[in-house]
């Protein structure tokens, strides 16, 4: 008893399991909330009302400020003896390291989206037609409000989207997953590349849109890598937000809405490029930390 009111009246030392454990009760708890709504019926009625929309878009930025910036903010200031350096925004990244995450996204794109492709053909057997239903009700329910918020075609409503979809998306998720659950994991010990993972498929479940999830773990894992590789989380919201900020203004200029940045074609991105874009990813990532290894040996070396 009187560990445990040490622990409560010290909670910036709580133990690091009992951290992680919070972390990802908190996330269950999103997703369970998450999974609850049936359609999305109920904002269609202001497809034809553009200041609705616009309202619509300002407070789905204010939900993710409250749903995951927020509650990491709390988690640093209470939780840890950092503060707010726990996340690892103190500091701008380097020129080379924002080059380089800018660059591995850009060659990700064709094993984005290839994968993209095979994942949206997926099916489950039929005896799991019931859990497919409701997997396909919740696809149908984020691209109707995907659509929606694509409704105003003017310069303004680009802008909106270019802040809400691509910069608070990019911001948010990755201050929660990469700079929260992600650093908890590597703070319990947990290999590097599980920790990258696992952020990368609860980062992915969490949007709901099973035929499209694939592709958005394998964005996770890259993005994850980055961070890991420069400790700075300004990389990997850099790096999201880009890519998503590509996929906004291609659907401004094409008007066809899609997760996919390049085409729904298979045959447009074809299996070479796809495998040569997955070898290129790999190559990248291992060159990073080969040098990232030979930089932290030269550092211990030197007197």
């Amino acid at each position: 008893m009187e560990e445990l009111k040490e622990q409560i009246m010290n909670k910036h030392k709580a133990p690091l399991w009992f951290q992680l454990g919070l972390a990802l009760m908190f996330l269950l708890v999103i997703a369970f909330f998450s999974g609850l709504g049936e359609d999305n019926g109920s904002i269609q009625q202001f497809k034809n009302d553009l200041r609705m929309i616009t309202m619509l878009k300002v407070m789905q930025a204010v939900a993710v400020f409250f749903v995951f910036i927020l509650p990491v903010i709390l988690f640093s200031i209470v939780l840890r003896k950092e503060k707010m350096k726990f996340l690892n925004l103190g500091r701008l990244p380097k020129a080379s390291h924002f080059f380089i995450g800018l660059l591995i996204c850009i060659v990700a794109l064709p094993l984005v989206s290839g994968t993209s492709v095979i994942n949206e053909q997926m099916h489950l057997p039929a005896s799991m037609s019931g859990v497919e239903s409701w997997m396909r009700m919740k696809e149908k329910a984020a691209g109707d409000t995907i659509a929606l918020f694509f409704m105003d075609k003017s310069t303004s409503g680009l802008i909106i989207n270019l802040v809400v979809v691509a910069f608070m998306a990019g911001l948010s998720e990755e201050i929660f997953f990469r700079g929260l659950i992600q650093r908890l994991f590597m703070d319990n010990k947990v290999n590097l590349h599980v920790s990258v993972w696992v952020t990368a498929i609860l980062f992915s479940a969490i949007h709901l849109q099973f035929f499209g999830f694939i592709p958005r773990m394998l964005l996770g894992a890259v993005l994850g890598y980055l961070y890991a590789y420069t400790n700075n989380l300004w990389v990997p919201i850099l790096a999201h937000t880009i890519n998503n900020a590509f996929a906004v203004v291609m659907v401004f200029i094409t008007g066809e809405i899609t997760d996919d940045p390049l085409s729904k074609n298979e045959q447009a991105v074809g299996w070479p490029l796809i495998l040569l874009s997955t070898l290129l990813v790999i190559g990248m990532v291992l060159f990073l930390f080969k040098r990232r290894d030979k930089e932290e040996t030269s550092i211990i070396a030197s007197p």
